[in-house]
């Protein structure tokens, strides 16, 4: 029981431990999550400045454009927008107008982007602490939830109740150590017990037999009593008696080993001796006869020697030290002159029966690979310089390569945004005129309004499908006429010139409609029309004008150059210009 309570309260002691690493590693990251919340927001505000400011740039670009168009207006050729030959007040650049161009517009927008990456890169990292922080808390429920009320005490608490658990555990496991060996030591006892309970069993068994054998024994000793004399019947009498003659034996005993012991050494010594002195009584013949014989050989050899008497020998006599050194050097001579036999024998066997080599030649072959070895040595080093280079060089490459991947990795981002903005790409339409086309949808839709009004309800502008353009990067402005009486879309070309200035002035009215909406303020109060009614009939006139009257009613005015008396009739206010030889007049008619 007490072991499970160990292993629980380890369990609820780490488990503890996690929940303290958890909630510390839970207010890290918050307060990495709110830092990170308060940078994206200021990117997201810097974002949004960056996108109302590159709206207005655009803005003012836009309303630019006709001053622009109207800059690129030749004498004697048509309109871009309304075809007129005749430009008698081209539109100009508004008072305190911004020179911008392109190139700006694109700059403020890649601001723009940039601060958008930005901001989406912030927004990343913030939902990713985000995520953390609902992870690091899931994990901290969960801890806390396994833990119940121990959740609220301290580590120090926890690892206290452990340390008191283990504490107990191993005093509860040296009791079980002393149980076992007590265990142990009564089994031995008990194994012990068993022969001797054998034995009494056997003693019990022959204590009839001892009784009567014991009263045999009594009735003998105390026979044995009465016949000892009187001062040997106690134990005790007998015992310091027993005592006294033991002792006396023992003495006895000691000097007898003395003696012997005495007497084997002396004969040892004699027959030592006996044999030492012959020994030394036969080493004395000999050496007489040996000093006889060196002394008729000393004086032969002193005879037929250099020295003519003994005193010359003993001049001539060198000191022990003397002798010494050349006994060494001679016996060293000797060991060398051995060793030397021995190699030369041993070179001999190895040598028999081979031929003699030409020491002459194989020292011109050494010689040669002496040369080639040189010769290899050097080409291998300029080997190993060159292959140092190589692989400093193969680096290098691979270095470059790997550069090379990280900038082809950023140019498939800004190529494919390139290739997107100038219309290479999968969509064949460049970025400026997907502007456009935006801008051009939204003046078809008020263009349409009109025109299908003066056309009785059959026409519709629309923009031409891109699968009949042409696929270049001029594809998607091309205009469209969708025919309600045949349900089918043709090109604009087809229509006639009475349907062509239909179309013109819708145009025209749903472009100064657009302008009018973003440009910010700015009202075009007065609408011009040169010409182009003469090509309608009666009925696409009249809706012309209504159209043209209805524009009047909200405010505008509405000038109307034109020859067509029909027309004339209908105006109210009117200026009539007369030519004539003298020259032209005018006339003001209300």
């Amino acid at each position: 029981m007490c072991v499970e309570q160990k292993i629980m309260a380890k369990g609820v002691f780490d488990k503890r431990k996690e929940l303290e690493t958890a909630q510390a590693d839970l207010l890290t990251i918050n307060k990495s999550y709110q830092k990170e919340k308060d940078r994206f927001e200021l990117t997201e505000l810097a974002y949004q400045e960056a996108e109302k400011q590159a709206n207005r740039t655009e803005m003012h670009w836009f309303s630019n454009q006709a001053a622009v168009l109207a800059a690129k207006l030749e004498e004697k050729q048509p309109c871009s927008v309304c075809g007129s030959l005749e430009h008698p007040n081209p539109a100009g650049f508004p008072e305190g107008s911004l020179d911008i161009n392109q190139e700006t517009v694109d700059q403020v927008r890649e601001l723009q982007a940039q601060q958008l990456n930005k901001m989406n890169a912030s927004k990343g990292l913030v939902q990713g602490y985000l995520h953390s922080v609902s992870d690091k808390e899931n994990d901290v429920n969960k801890l806390t939830l396994a833990l119940a009320e121990d959740a609220n005490k301290s580590i120090a608490e926890v690892e206290a109740d452990y340390k008191t658990l283990d504490k107990e555990l191993k005093a509860i496991e040296i009791k079980e150590q002393l149980l076992i060996k007590a265990k142990k030591q009564q089994f031995e006892k008990e194994n012990k017990r068993s022969p001797i309970a054998n034995e009494i069993k056997v003693i019990e068994a022959k204590i009839p037999e001892l009784s009567s054998l014991k009263a045999t024994a009594k009735s003998e000793l105390d026979n044995a009593n009465k016949l000892l004399p009187e001062e040997f019947r106690s134990n005790k009498a007998i015992e310091k008696s027993l005592s006294q003659i033991g002792q006396k034996i023992t003495d006895i005993e000691i000097r007898q080993l003395a003696a012997n012991k005495e007497q084997t050494d002396s004969l040892t010594n004699q027959s030592s001796i006996e044999s030492k002195l012959k020994a030394l009584n036969n080493n004395l013949d000999d050496l007489n006869k040996r000093q006889d014989s060196q002394a008729k050989l000393w004086e032969q050899a002193l005879m037929n020697s250099d020295f003519s008497t003994q005193a010359d020998f003993a001049n001539a006599q060198l000191a022990d030290d003397e002798l010494e050194v050349l006994r060494n050097k001679v016996k060293t001579h000797e060991e060398s002159v051995k060793a030397l036999q021995a190699e030369l024998g041993l070179l001999g066997e190895q040598l028999k029966d081979k031929q003699r080599p030409d020491l002459e030649i194989l020292q011109q072959q050494c010689d040669e690979l002496n040369k080639a070895f040189t010769l290899a040595e050097i080409i291998w080093s300029e080997s190993s310089q060159y292959l140092t280079k190589l692989s400093d060089t193969r680096k290098k490459v691979k270095q470059i390569e790997n550069q090379q991947a990280d900038i082809k990795k950023q140019y498939e981002v800004v190529g494919t945004l390139s290739k997107a903005a100038s219309g290479r790409g999968n969509v064949r339409v460049s970025l400026e005129r997907f502007v456009l086309g935006n801008i051009l949808d939204q003046v078809l839709s008020i263009a349409s309004e009109r025109l299908h009004i003066m056309s009785k309800g059959q026409y519709r502008l629309i923009r031409q499908n891109e699968e009949y353009q042409k696929r270049n990067t001029t594809a998607g402005l091309d205009l469209a006429i969708d025919d309600a009486y045949t349900g089918k879309a043709r090109p604009v070309a087809t229509l006639s010139g009475g349907e062509s200035f239909m179309a013109s002035l819708a145009l025209a009215l749903g472009l100064s409609d657009v302008v009018q909406e973003r440009s910010g303020g700015i009202q075009l109060g007065t609408l011009f029309i040169d010409e182009g009614f003469g090509s309608l009939d009666q009925d696409s006139l009249q809706l012309a004008i209504n159209t043209l009257i209805d524009l009047q009613s909200t405010g505008r005015t509405i000038g109307i150059i034109s020859h067509v008396s029909e027309l004339k009739e209908q105006m109210a206010q009117r200026i009539e210009v007369t030519g004539s030889r003298s020259g032209s007049s005018i006339k003001m008619l209300a």
